[in-house]
């Protein structure tokens, strides 16, 4: 639940940065070192704006590819499955929304091209392997990298709690697509 299994006032007992200076793209360069700590911070807080922003995006695409996919998989085991996905990814996307809305005054950055066609592709076929090997194996494997990255590394103790906790569903959703794609791919035409 996050609006109570966070805890959403603890105070943040840095300099004001969220994840590990090193997660900066710019961090270590001659144009990092000529910052004041104060600009060091603010540049921080946007690079952290933009990840989480990129995540709360992707967790909203992976709700949606998810949802059809209850629909497209084959048995009642994978539907059960997908359906429990659409709930993990709507909580995902609740919890980053709120984290925005509360450790970085409720600014996001809008969703990339290249992730944004992504998605469009993912929701406009009807084939679940595909929609399968793009969210669980593609998209998820990304998620997963960022936010063990942030888990690992933040400066924000609530950040990292916020990205421990949706780690765990993505363990799952990864294991899903790993367990169900070798039978239907050894079943696949050679187009598909």
């Amino acid at each position: 639940n996050a609006a109570t299994d966070i805890d959403w006032e603890k105070p943040l007992d840095t300099d004001g940065g969220l994840i590990a200076d090193d997660l900066v793209d710019i961090h270590g360069s001659p144009f990092w070192e000529r910052l004041s700590p104060t600009q060091r911070v603010e540049i921080n807080r946007l690079v952290a704006r933009w990840r989480i922003s990129t995540l709360m995006h992707g967790e909203h695409g992976a709700m949606l590819v998810c949802s059809q996919l209850v629909e497209n998989v084959v048995g009642q085991d994978a539907k059960l499955f997908q359906a429990t996905q659409v709930v993990d990814e709507a909580r995902h996307n609740e919890v980053l929304h709120r984290y925005i809305a509360l450790r970085l005054d409720g600014e996001t950055y809008p969703l990339a091209g290249n992730v944004q066609e992504i998605f469009d592709t993912l929701l406009g076929t009807n084939a679940w392997y595909l929609k399968t090997i793009g969210l669980q194996l593609v998209a998820e494997t990304f998620a997963v990298s960022l936010f063990r990255m942030l888990a690992d590394s933040s400066k924000d103790p609530v950040l990292c709690q916020v990205c421990r906790r949706i780690l765990q569903d993505e363990a799952r959703h990864m294991g899903f697509g790993m367990l169900s794609l070798p039978a239907l791919v050894a079943e696949a035409s050679a187009a598909e």
